[in-house]
């Protein structure tokens, strides 16, 4: 096992960071990779919190943490699929909407 390098423990291993180079500078795809690295390197330091922090759980609460991230993972299917469907569903509704024929409405 890794020592983390956060709290010098044992329990949790962590991803090695990688080493920034030196030639990343401000060009457009050095800075891209250079934003990835730093986002990634921030996500590892996240999960390895997390992964403390469950740790730490009892049996009981850890199915509850794992009964949440399956409602986030279907919530966010839910709301993927209803944005499909709206946008399947718009040219229907703009040609309802833009009837001419409700132009005598509009007027009232």
């Amino acid at each position: 096992p890794l020592t983390c390098t956060y709290h010098g423990c044992r329990r949790v291993a962590v991803y090695p960071r990688r080493r920034i180079s030196p030639d990343i500078g401000p060009s457009s795809s050095n800075a891209v990779k250079f934003k990835r690295l730093v986002m990634e390197s921030d996500m590892n330091s996240k999960v390895n919190t997390l992964s403390e922090k469950i740790q730490a759980l009892s049996a009981e609460q850890i199915n509850e943490v794992e009964d949440f991230v399956e409602f986030l993972v279907l919530r966010g299917r839910e709301r993927e699929l209803t944005g499909a469907v709206t946008a399947v569903s718009a040219p229907v509704f703009e040609a309802i909407w833009n009837s001419t024929e409700d132009d005598v409405y509009d007027a009232l």
